[in-house]
This record gives C-alpha cells, structure tokens and sequence, in this order.
C-alpha cells in the first residue's frame, strides 16, 4: 500500500508552532523505550534475545576509540550483561560499529569464522545472530544485534529488512532524545563557563533549605563578585574579560568540589549553594576561595597573552544565623531562598566598600 505526505514546504505551516525554546523539556523514559523496542523487535523478527551497544560520546576521540557499552537487553540473554563493555576494535560487534556494515551468523561455517564479544559475555556462542549499525545522522553510534531465531531457518530478507526499520527507529528516539538533553543544557548551563545558571539556582536552594529545615541542619550561600572586571575589559577588550570569568568559574568549582555547587548569576557574579554549612564553616570556604582566585585565574591566554591577577568579594548568608523568624504576614514575605540571597548580596556589598578581595558575613537585620 502506497503513503503519502505533503512535502516539507507545504508541511511547514503546520509545524511553526509557540514553544519556549528556554524551557526544560522532560526527556522520555529512554531505557523503557530502548527495551520495549528490543523487545518489539524480537516478536517481528522471532528471536530469543536482543541487546543493543552504544558508545560514550566523551570517550570517541581517545587513541583507542570508545568503548561499546551494552545499554538495552531482552530476552534469554542474562540480564547481568546490562552495563557491560566490550571494545569496538573486536568481534562481530566491533566491526559493524567501526565500518558499519550488516553482519549476519546463521550457519555453522560462519559461526565458526564470526566471533562475537558477547559469545562469552552472554552465553551466545555458536548461536546465529545479525548486528546492525544504529547511526546518529551521519556518524554511527551503536549496534543492535538479534540473537538466534526461534526456527532454525536463517533470518530471511524480510528479517534484515525488519532489523534494519527497528535500527532507525532507535536512531530516531536517540536523536530526539540528544535534542531534548541539548535543550535542557542550554536552558540550565551558562553557555560561557559551563556552569548552572541562575534559572536553576532558585528551584535548588528552596530544596536545600527544606532538607535542611526537616534535619535541624544549615545551609550556606556565598555570593561573590569578581572584582574590578571592567578595568580589564577597558584595558585589554572583552574577550580578556570572558576569559577571567571562565577561569574563576573553574577556580570556584574546583575549590568547593563536592561542598557546594556554584551557579553564574549573571556577568561576573555568581552564587554557590553549600548545604550542611555553618556560618563558621562557610567563612573558612570562602577563604579558600579567596586565595584560589589569586593563583589560579592570572596567567597565560591562547592568544599569547597574560591575564592579571584577579580578586573576588564574597558577602556570606547561612540560614540559622541571617533569616529572622517567619513574622505573621508571612504569605507576602519572599520564599526563604529567595530572602538568603538577598541577604548574602547585602553583605558582598559591605565586602565592596571596605576594600574588596575580602568576604562579610551577613546578619538578620540584612534579612529585612
């Protein structure tokens, strides 16, 4: 039976639809998707099993590639082999990722010649299979392979034919899926630093402040303010300036660790969250911080030039010692998160005017 679309001209008014693009996207559940898929697939194509590979994106550009990482499995094969790598330079497996070629075993000939990694992994020796590439656009991203079918005929033209649509359908739910985490990155992460940016920032400290109100516990937040950033971008251009905000966002990152979490709150401000600090912990953070902006943002550029070195203020807020008790008209009052912020704003403000490249603490009466 013959399908027809309109074509993509005609179709285009009817995608130009409002949607905003800063918006969080909830990705689908993936795993259930890949696996009710696998699982789709080996009643069409009658199997005993199917598992499908895929690479780590970070790991491509190492000198021996990225290993081939089992992401889905249905069927007999052992559930245990969820998670497991294999390496893309061997077997069966590796050859359809690396050439991206259809491989199929269903003889005893060919079972002979064609090993597959996951002949031991997965207790599928001598047993026929076909792999098939799974591509992302142009570039290959994993195999999907079916493991020996439920009659003893070879998988037939029609079989390849069916692998090969559910092998762009997974393709697509991929794409779709690096589209949605793609958005949601440019929603949440400051494209410069590559850090959360302020639209994150709120949503997390209401969570911190509530975890630590139901444990009796602290939470800190530490504003800071890279100081005389203007006078480096008048001296030395923009790109000078951009560059000594990503560096004290690495700096700030690396120094805290897993002790906080930092977020650019806008130019070169930024504000770190620190759940379970008290006012006396958060001043010895900020010291660190303090000396790590010192050391670690001054230095040589790409472009062969020398970044000065830079300080930061820092006003500190921690919500046992900054926020007053909730007062009765407490409906019209800022949410608690929103009330740490200000105060610890307050008191980057006093570090300001007594000198900068120092940090304040803030107190309750800055809580008004």
């Amino acid at each position: 039976m013959a399908s027809y679309a309109l074509s993509d001209d005609k179709l285009r008014p009817f995608l130009r639809r409002k949607r905003r693009s800063n918006s969080v996207v909830t990705p689908p559940p993936m795993g259930a998707f890949l696996a009710d898929t696998l699982g789709m697939a080996t009643r069409l194509v009658p199997s005993h099993g199917a598992f499908l590979l895929m690479d780590d994106p970070k790991l491509r550009r190492r000198t021996d590639g990225s290993p081939l990482s089992v992401v889905a499995v249905v069927g007999n094969i052992a559930p245990d082999v969820l998670g497991s790598t294999l390496s893309q330079k061997r077997g069966i497996e590796g050859e359809v990722y690396r050439k991206g070629v259809i491989i199929a075993r269903s003889d005893h000939q060919t079972m002979k010649k064609l090993r597959a990694q996951m002949d031991g992994i997965a207790d599928i020796s001598g047993k026929s299979l076909v792999a098939y590439p799974v591509r992302l656009e142009s570039a290959i991203c994993g195999v999907l392979v079916l493991v020996q079918r439920k009659s003893k005929k070879a998988f037939s033209e029609r079989d390849m034919q069916l692998v090969e649509l559910f092998s762009g359908y997974i393709s697509r739910a991929i794409l779709n899926a690096v589209d949605i985490l793609k958005q949601n990155e440019l929603a949440l992460y400051d494209p410069l630093t590559g850090i959360l940016n302020v639209r994150s920032l709120g949503a997390r400290l209401e969570m911190d402040i509530k975890t630590a109100q139901a444990t009796n516990g602290d939470v800190a937040v530490l504003f800071a303010d890279l100081d005389r950033l203007k006078r480096l971008n008048d001296r030395m251009g923009h790109p000078y300036g951009s560059e000594a905000i990503r560096r004290t966002a690495n700096a700030l990152q690396d120094t805290l660790s897993d002790r906080g979490t930092v977020f650019r709150f806008g130019g070169d401000e930024f504000v770190a969250i620190c759940p379970g600090l008290s006012m006396k912990q958060a001043e010895g953070v900020s010291r660190e911080l303090l000396d790590a902006i010192k050391t670690q943002v001054a230095g040589p550029t790409p472009e062969g030039s020398n970044l000065p070195k830079m300080t930061i203020s820092i006003g500190i807020a921690t919500l046992r010692s900054c926020l007053r008790e909730t007062r009765h008209d407490k409906d019209l009052q800022p949410s608690p998160a929103s009330r740490l912020i200000t105060v610890a704003d307050r008191a980057l403000y006093r570090a300001k005017r007594a000198g900068r490249a120092r940090a304040s603490r803030g107190t309750k009466r800055d809580d008004r």
